[in-house]
């Protein structure tokens, strides 16, 4: 199995430090990302297996992030995680136009957090395979 890259983008260094730590201890490579345009960027060009994200960070928040994967087609299958404030929550409505799976509140438990980001690759992959079975990735192009 081939290891999988983790985008986390948080301008709290604790945070970014902590799970890049466990995450690679869970045998992740990770790149971190100290604002939101740096985050955008990093990911369009890396196209990692997941994305952690605050929602509050400088230049760009976490939901512009988002959205802007979302309606890129090279990015818009990337799975986000957000960090958010105690009880801030998103709409559906802004849930459908971005590929958030899971909203968790600051503070927040490391191991259930890494918990999620593990299932949520599992799921990941198996939907990729899926889709090369049957002639295509998951971005909907001809696998070779």
């Amino acid at each position: 199995m081939n290891t999988t890259r983790i985008v986390i983008a948080d301008d709290e260094s604790h945070i970014t430090h902590l799970l890049s730590h466990k995450l690679k201890q869970a045998g992740h490579d990770v790149l971190v990302a100290n604002d939101g345009q740096e985050a955008f960027d990093l990911i369009s060009k890396i196209l990692p297996d997941l994305v952690i994200t605050d929602f509050q960070m400088p230049v760009m928040d976490g939901y512009e992030i988002a959205v802007k994967l979302k309606n890129q087609a090279k990015t818009q299958q990337i799975p986000l995680m957000m960090l958010t404030g105690l009880g801030h929550k998103l709409t559906p409505q802004q849930l459908i136009a971005t590929n958030i799976k899971h909203l968790i509140s600051k503070p927040f438990s490391a191991r259930n957090l890494i918990c999620k980001a593990t299932t949520l690759l599992k799921q990941t992959q198996q939907t990729n395979q899926s889709c090369h079975w049957y002639g295509q990735n998951a971005y909907g192009e001809r696998a070779a």
